[in-house]
């Protein structure tokens, strides 16, 4: 099977194929996975950045579109610092075989900053959302309706402090919240989270073998 290399259709949409999934990627909005059994998304997005005496603030200015880098199988995206907001953030997403999809979220902070977060979101649409929660802070699983496959997403432990889903008109909105560290000046912050597609009949256990795996890797350094 040919690599999955990302390319751009538009300034603001990527697209990859690997066998019969494709995954596009909007960077303001997350990741969409296509395939015969499966239409999910928007995944694994940046949301907010969030600490102590700066509230909830956006990862983009409104209008703009973020610097965006292609590696092959790699998409950086790099969300650049705002008044309101002067911590830089990038996103680094990577497509793996077998339907596995990371998302590396870094932080640069540059003064002094108490409880900073970072809160990541996938939209989930018609099905059920169950939250294993035999790791902390859990592991999430959405098994579209009518699909003979499930997608599960989780985060390392060192890196997630909460996993919350809220429901509103048949859609589920899944955040992990990442960080929550008092930081002095210049600290490079690293959460790690994975997505993964599983069969269906199996999708827990699947789900459990893949958390399990994710722990035994190596960070990336780059």
């Amino acid at each position: 099977m040919p690599p999955f290399v990302w390319k751009a259709k538009q300034p603001d949409l990527l697209e990859g194929h690997m066998g019969e999934l494709t995954v596009q990627c909007q960077p303001l909005h997350g990741l969409l996975l296509q395939a015969p059994t499966i239409n999910a998304g928007p995944l694994l997005g940046l949301e907010i950045v969030d600490a102590i005496n700066l509230g909830p603030q956006p990862l983009h200015t409104a209008g703009q579109v973020p610097d965006i880098v292609i590696r092959q199988d790699t998409l950086l995206v790099q969300y650049a610092p705002t008044t309101k907001r002067p911590v830089e953030c990038t996103a680094r997403w990577r497509v793996l075989p077998e339907g596995i999809i990371d998302l590396e979220v870094s932080t640069l902070t540059p003064g002094k900053w108490d409880d900073l977060a970072v809160q990541t979101r996938s939209t989930l649409g018609a099905g059920e959302v169950i939250i294993d929660d035999s790791v902390t802070p859990g592991i999430l699983i959405y098994r579209p309706t009518g699909s003979q496959l499930s997608y599960a997403e989780f985060c390392h432990p060192h890196d997630g402090i909460a996993l919350t889903t809220r429901a509103d008109a048949g859609i589920t909105s899944a955040r992990f919240r990442l960080f929550g560290h008092d930081l002095e000046k210049g600290v490079i912050l690293r959460g790690r989270l994975r997505g993964i597609l599983v069969p269906r009949a199996v999708d827990v256990a699947a789900a459990r073998a893949a958390y399990a795996r994710f722990l035994t890797e190596t960070p990336n350094l780059t």
